[in-house]
């Protein structure tokens, strides 16, 4: 999946010493940019929706809250 992820928006995957995983990181602007737009209105946790804030003023992006779930979206989407 990470392979996937670093095919679409770039970024080297390295594995983490001493751990059992593996890190992805991104360092250019421009596949900064699209994924905060591939993920803008999808972030549902409080704290990574801070997080995602911060980040959005700092690229000059404009924060898409995400749509309140019901019960008849969740079951059509799945």
């Amino acid at each position: 999946m990470l392979r996937q992820i670093q095919n679409q928006f770039g970024g080297s995957i390295k594995k983490r010493s001493g751990v059992n995983a593996i890190r992805w990181r991104l360092h250019s602007k421009p596949g900064m940019l699209e994924l905060v737009k591939a993920v803008n209105g999808n972030i549902r946790h409080s704290t990574r929706l801070v997080q995602f804030n911060r980040i959005c003023c700092l690229l000059n992006v404009e924060v898409i809250l995400p749509k309140r779930l019901t019960i008849d979206e969740s079951f059509n989407n799945a």
